[in-house]
């Protein structure tokens, strides 16, 4: 169907072409109907072998199908002449004469016998199923036929085996009813665990053997156990009547004893009370008496409940005591966590404990602070096998009084980093220049032991690192400079100094290779202030009409260490107008705060005068 539509389009195709040629040169050709159908027809003639060969191809395959489904059928007749048919079509297949025309009828002929084929492998399928389904009904047919008889004997043989077993059971039932009347009542007069199991296996040996009753000739047999469980528990019985009253006098005589050993442990109680609160238990004093004539348990639960009620009015009293003396180590506490906050030396110690971080310190500086941890971090790199080699150091400068000296000492701190010092006194003098090479040697020695860097401090470098005269601080700069230029990124020696004049350094200790790197560290803006007086007024009470922005409005120019000390002039005057002693006593009021502040500025103003 396909191939004629196909055939149908070349033909209107090929007249439409041939009329359009012959309007566009004026040409009257006129054909007629014959002439034109055999015009198309040799049209249609025109296949490729390609084409044919194909078909041909698709016919030899589809022969094949129709051969393995004839071979698949039961009826040897029908299979014969269909496979006889499919040799005929292979021959036919294999004709060296292969034309289109050819090709198209055989596929024809092929299709319509592997219809036949398919019509007889399906009827062949179904008659299959039929009889499979047959026997199998015929099958269960019989089966339930068999299971219908077998069902009617079960069913006689259970009557006759229930009557059998309705007289057994019967039997057991009395027996086992009378043995748990029995055990049930021995339950409740029989005090020793002991005894009770020693009743209970036997009880259950017995109910075992009511249980394993098949006939009643055993049921006498189980009669005669019955009755000699009854004698033992008699005989029990009487024993447990001895043993209770053994173990009163004996019970009586220990709960004494443990009354006496309660008065003593009350009375060691009575001794870390204070005396004001040992007056209300005078019933201690005279109880051995009381315990002595006590006769019955009841008499000892009445004592004991007057020695519980004494033991937890001891203890209160013990845990108010013991609340208090908390409080006071809380107070004492905090007093110390004040105080160490306004000690240089024990900040450090905190800071490289852990207990208060870099922030908590310097209170700003957080260039400062950047650009050291990104040096350290840089050797860090460097150490792990980095091909950058870091800065040999970092220059810090600012006017005085803006914590240069002391953001190192607290950095080195908090990163566990051991510091080494080199100040102006220490170097001035004749002997400056073997006391720098000494340093310096000792802190490359320190960092090859540890393994880790360690922080070199020059501090106030303009002392012996101003523009070179003919001083003798010239020799001790010379030095400097070439143990600087010594260091190896290896050697774990990272540099700080610190200036309050960089512009009077010689630009030789400066210049790249050296200290190439710098941050200024100026006077705290507003909000660093703010942090900074924060850390020293953390843990004090503050009263509400505290005005913080006011008194930092009023700090101009001051400095980390200006504000410290603020805040220490308001806690003396504070201490001295409440009359109190101790930093969790006081409170911190805004003119406490106001006079801290006046009096800095007198005396920042005093100086410049």
């Amino acid at each position: 169907m396909d191939e004629k539509n196909k055939s149908s389009k070349i033909m209107k195709k090929a007249l439409a072409a041939t009329l359009s040629c012959a309007t566009l040169y004026g040409a009257n050709i006129i054909f007629s109907k014959n002439n034109a159908s055999a015009w198309f027809w040799n049209q249609k003639q025109k296949h490729t072998q390609e084409e044919i060969d194909s078909i041909y191809e698709d016919a030899s395959t589809n022969l094949n199908k129709c051969m393995d489904s004839a071979k698949k059928i039961d009826n040897i007749n029908k299979a014969q002449s269909f496979i006889k048919d499919v040799l005929e079509l292979q021959d036919k297949c294999n004709d060296s004469n292969k034309t289109y025309e050819k090709a198209v009828d055989l596929q024809k002929v092929i299709k319509d016998l592997q219809g036949e084929i398919d019509v007889c492998v399906n009827l062949q399928e179904i008659e299959r199923r039929k009889e499979i389904e047959e026997a199998e009904k015929e099958a269960l047919r019989i089966e339930d036929e068999h299971r219908r008889k077998l069902e009617e004997q079960k069913l006689q043989m259970e009557k006759e085996e229930r009557a059998r077993q309705d007289q057994i059971n019967n039997a057991k039932a009395s027996l086992s009813e009378k043995l748990y009347s029995m055990v049930r009542k021995a339950r409740k007069e029989i005090e020793l665990e002991e005894n009770l199991s020693h009743i209970d296996q036997l009880s259950d040996e017995i109910e075992n053997k009511i249980l394993s009753i098949d006939n009643m000739s055993r049921v006498e047999a189980v009669e005669n156990l019955i009755a000699e469980l009854q004698s033992e528990i008699k005989n029990i019985l009487n024993k447990e009547a001895q043993i209770k009253q053994e173990k009163f006098e004996k019970t009586l005589k220990d709960a004494k004893t443990n009354l006496l050993d309660k008065s003593e442990e009350l009375k060691g109680l009575l001794g870390n009370l204070d005396e004001d609160n040992t007056n209300d238990f005078e019933i201690l004093e005279n109880c051995e008496e009381a315990i002595g004539n006590i006769q019955t348990l009841e008499e000892v639960d009445s004592l004991q409940k007057n020695f519980e009620e004494i033991e937890q009015k001891i203890n209160y009293l013990l845990e108010v005591k013991a609340q208090k003396e908390a409080e006071q180590r809380a107070l004492d506490e905090l007093e110390a966590k004040i105080e160490n906050l306004h000690d240089p030396q024990k900040q450090l110690e905190m800071l490289s404990e852990g207990k208060i971080s870099l922030d908590d310190v310097i209170g700003g500086n957080q260039k400062a602070k950047a650009k050291a941890l990104a040096l350290v971090k840089a050797y860090a790199r460097y150490n792990k096998g980095g091909k950058i080699v870091p800065s040999k150091g970092l220059l810090l400068y600012g006017p005085p009084g803006t914590g240069k000296t002391s953001f190192v000492n607290a950095f080195s701190a908090e990163q566990g980093i051991e510091l080494f010092f080199i100040n102006p006194s220490l170097v001035m003098g004749d002997n400056g220049e073997r006391k720098v090479l000494e340093i310096f040697e000792q802190a490359k020695k320190a960092a090859q032991i540890s393994g880790n860097p360690v922080i070199l401090l020059i501090d106030e470098i303009d002392a012996v690192a101003q523009k070179r005269s003919s001083s003798s601080s010239d020799k001790v700069l010379v030095m400097l400079m070439n143990e600087i230029d010594k260091l190896n990124a290896s050697d774990n020696v990272i540099i700080f100094a610190t200036t309050n004049r960089r512009e009077a350094l010689d630009q030789a200790i400066i210049r790249s290779g050296r200290l190439d790197q710098s941050v200024e560290v100026g006077y705290p803006n507003a909000e660093d202030k703010e942090k900074i007086m924060n850390i020293y007024l953390e843990y004090l009470k503050i009263s509400d009409d505290l005005n913080k922005k006011a008194i930092i409005d009023k700090m101009r120019g001051f400095c980390g260490s200006d504000i410290k000390r603020v805040v220490d002039i308001a806690i003396s005057s504070a201490m001295e107008r409440q009359n109190v002693d101790t930093f969790s006593s006081l409170v911190i009021t805004n003119s406490d705060l106001q006079f801290g502040v006046a009096t800095v500025m007198d005396e920042k103003t005093a100086v410049y005068m």
